[in-house]
């Protein structure tokens, strides 16, 4: 059991379990056995919304109400993200569902929070590459983000392509 806090409390704990672990672990074997059939995706759907409805209902998590390390880890990294990400983009709303689920899960689940640990530690001794390349839309850069070579190639490309000078094209794409 994690050290306490407020997802470890027994009324959380409940709703965790009885309002959306339980019912998404449900809804996603079922879709893994779905049939073609409209009305079970549908209902499907539906289970799924309601899902969400209750991670929803939920504290988000901030450094003052979760314990574990890497949790609080989780709480900067998720605020950086979604300080770039426009707050009306069509996903914003999206990410910080996922992020504050996950969030959550880890801070008072054991058996996800050690799974996301092995994970992240493969992840790290992986040959991951990273482009390096920016989001082209919804996304705010840092003025650190602006001044790197890879930033500052792609608003050059931007611009060539806008302003048709077609022959700057070829030199700035990878």
């Amino acid at each position: 059991m994690p050290l306490s806090s407020l997802y470890t409390q027994p009324h959380i704990q409940k709703h965790l379990v009885d309002k959306i672990q339980g019912p998404m672990v449900a809804t996603f074997s079922a879709l893994a056995h779905a049939p073609s059939n409209l009305i079970f995706l549908v209902g499907l759907a539906w289970e799924a919304i309601k899902i969400i409805r209750e991670i929803r209902k939920l504290p988000v998590p901030v450094h003052s109400n979760t314990n574990r390390h890497n949790s609080k880890v989780m709480v900067t990294l998720r605020d950086e993200f979604l300080k770039r990400e426009d707050p009306h983009g069509p996903r914003y709303r999206v990410f910080e569902g996922i992020l504050n689920f996950i969030i959550i899960k880890y801070e008072f689940d054991n058996y996800t929070g050690r799974r996301l640990n092995w994970w992240l530690r493969e992840w790290k001794k992986s040959d991951w590459t990273d482009d390096g390349k920016f989001p082209e839309t919804y996304w705010t850069p840092t003025p650190e983000d602006k001044e790197t070579p890879t930033y500052i190639r792609q608003q050059a490309l931007k611009d060539a392509l806008h302003n048709k000078e077609w022959g700057k094209v070829a030199d700035l794409v990878n």
